[in-house]
């Protein structure tokens, strides 16, 4: 009994002997020989490549060459309600939905345009998957000021341009029961003021008077899949345009080129595209001096106006405004050739149906 009890301890000692050893830490032998290197890794990819890709001084160079020849760039600062878009005050508390007229008093000094009016930082730098943003201030669908109801949205950068690129004056208030407009010092040249481009693009400016010629639809331009963008600021061409041009164009000058016209339509020289301008001046010029026979307008010191004192029936009124309209959008038709076209026609149609204001 003993010698079972005795090995037994033996057991148990040995046990405790072996753990012990487990866990001790070993002695450290003498290093051995270097291994071989493992393969290179694949090189991540540089954190400020995308960056560099426009913040370079290439990038920039045209930019900084063209910007000085825009209207844009000029120091052409508005105050009051002008200050929206002719200050860059103005232009930011619009963007911000605060704008006030009463807060930009005549003799107020504000800033002009610059780089930071449009561009302010990026909202993105997921570009690959977002596309790039330009760093651009503004890229939502514009709700127009004067056409209560009425949302524009190009679906790009374009709609940065219709912030300001919008009809600034309302439509014709008519008299009493809507069929009358009393012509009055106030109103006597009324129109949508130098901004009509969006909406005619969209083909929603004018008064559809019933003509000849259809009115098109909204979808119905040819010229709406392009841009303001493309159209204004693509590549530079060298090409003087015969009158219709610009002989600095592109990037930054925000004049059309005809680089962007050639992608659509080859071999293209002239805005004046199968005489098109010629005959949008030509069918402006009938219409104006129709409007002066008519006795229902007169030259102004700048354009055309009505003839205050005068109560004008509702249908000269739409006369009008069309033409006012078409003149003040400056594309000489470009931007959206059917609609142009229809309106020009069908007020000149259906003035010389009407007899002459006595």
């Amino acid at each position: 009994m003993k010698k079972i009890k005795l090995i037994g301890l033996l057991m148990i000692l040995a046990s405790s002997l072996m753990f012990i050893q487990c866990t001790s830490d070993p002695i450290e032998g003498p290093q051995g020989l270097a291994g071989i290197d493992g393969v290179d890794g694949v090189d991540g990819v540089d954190g400020t490549a995308t960056c560099v890709s426009c913040h370079n001084e290439s990038h920039r160079a045209p930019i900084k060459v063209s910007f000085p020849l825009s209207k844009h760039s000029k120091a052409n600062t508005r105050t009051g309600s002008c200050a929206a878009c002719h200050s860059q005050e103005g232009y930011f508390a619009q963007l911000e939905g605060t704008f006030n007229a009463a807060n930009y008093p005549s003799g107020t000094i504000l800033t002009k345009k610059t780089c930071t009016t449009c561009h302010n930082k990026h909202s993105t730098f997921d570009f690959e998957n977002d596309g790039f943003d330009y760093a651009l201030r503004s890229f939502g669908p514009v709700a127009l000021t004067q056409m209560p109801g009425v949302t524009i949205d190009f679906d790009n950068t374009s709609n940065m341009c219709v912030q300001c690129h919008q009809p600034r004056d309302p439509e014709p208030t008519f008299d009493a029961g809507g069929l009358t407009l009393t012509v009055t010092s106030s109103n006597k040249g009324m129109g949508p003021h130098y901004g009509v481009n969006s909406t005619f693009m969209k083909g929603i400016q004018g008064y559809a008077i019933t003509g000849d010629v259809a009115i098109p639809g909204t979808s119905a331009n040819p010229h709406l899949a392009a841009s303001c963008t493309k159209c204004h600021m693509g590549e530079p061409n060298t090409n003087s345009q015969e009158g219709f041009g610009y002989d600095e164009n592109g990037s930054h000058t925000f004049n059309p080129t005809l680089n962007a016209c050639i992608t659509c339509h080859p071999g293209l020289t002239t805005f004046d595209r199968n005489g098109f301008q010629t005959e949008i001046l030509a069918l402006e010029d009938q219409l104006k001096e129709l409007m002066f026979a008519k006795n229902m307008a007169v030259m102004g010191s700048r354009n055309p106006e009505l003839i205050t004192g005068q109560v004008l029936p509702k249908a000269y009124v739409e006369i009008f405004w069309n033409y006012a309209s078409v003149t003040s959008d400056h594309s000489v038709g470009i931007h959206n050739p059917p609609y142009f076209e229809a309106l020009l026609k069908n007020s000149i149609q259906k003035l010389n149906s009407l007899p002459a204001i006595p």
